[in-house]
């Protein structure tokens, strides 16, 4: 193929998946609204946990602000469920000038990508965001004479709960990081087992000497 060609099918790849992002994207203001109150079920069980009793309100601060939150769910949400057309569009693309070997490789990296951000995003949701919200709404108490109560906006728990999935599934990606070094010849298990003996010895050298000099006994000033 010449490089016109290519760019012709690169820019017919690219169409493709625009257009299924925006039908799908379409289709999430359907449902949106059940997005929002499944993206919050962690926020809601920990508001009943640290605050039983009172009635779960999330505030919004400007008029434009639930139609701004709805929005950027649904391009989340089509960008989710998009993704596979998206990366099969791109695959086909860039498939044909790939070795066996490397389309073997580019399929299992993909995939175990994947798998270990959808894994990361699931810890976060079902493991760590209810607990540390039930910590945090915990801080709504009455404290003498007055009580201190949260006002949660719309677009902070959304935020909030896209920063956890999002830091957790990226977390979850260092095996594939680090299998994809290995594999271009940039880290071996020896090379890692070195760093982390050199790092565990720092620590405990630094533990030695604060420790050292706690026991020391200190000259009368």
């Amino acid at each position: 193929m010449s490089f016109m060609e290519h760019i012709g099918e690169l820019r017919l790849r690219l169409r493709n998946a625009a257009i299924v992002f925006l039908v799908v994207m379409c289709v999430s203001f359907v449902f949106v609204k059940k997005y929002f109150d499944v993206l919050t079920k962690p926020a809601q069980d920990a508001w009943r946990l640290a605050l039983p009793g009172q009635p779960i309100v999330f505030h919004f601060l400007s008029p434009t602000e639930p139609f701004w939150v709805y929005t950027k769910l649904a391009m989340y949400a089509a960008l989710l469920f998009s993704s596979p057309i998206i990366f099969w569009e791109l695959w086909k693309f860039i498939a044909p000038g790939l070795y066996q070997k490397e389309k073997k490789m580019g399929l299992t990296v993909t995939l175990a990508t994947a798998a270990c951000f959808i894994g990361g995003a699931l810890f976060g949701f079902f493991v760590l965001c209810t607990p540390a919200l039930t910590y945090m709404l915990s801080f709504a108490e009455q404290i003498g004479g007055f009580r201190i109560e949260p006002t949660i906006m719309m677009n902070q728990v959304v935020g909030f709960m896209l920063g956890m999935l999002l830091g957790c599934g990226v977390a979850f990606e260092l095996p594939v990081v680090l299998a994809v070094l290995g594999w271009i010849g940039l880290v071996t298990a020896r090379s890692l087992w070195r760093f982390i003996e050199r790092a565990r010895r720092r620590k405990l050298e630094a533990l030695e000497r604060e420790t050292g000099a706690e026991l020391v006994p200190r000259e009368p000033g």
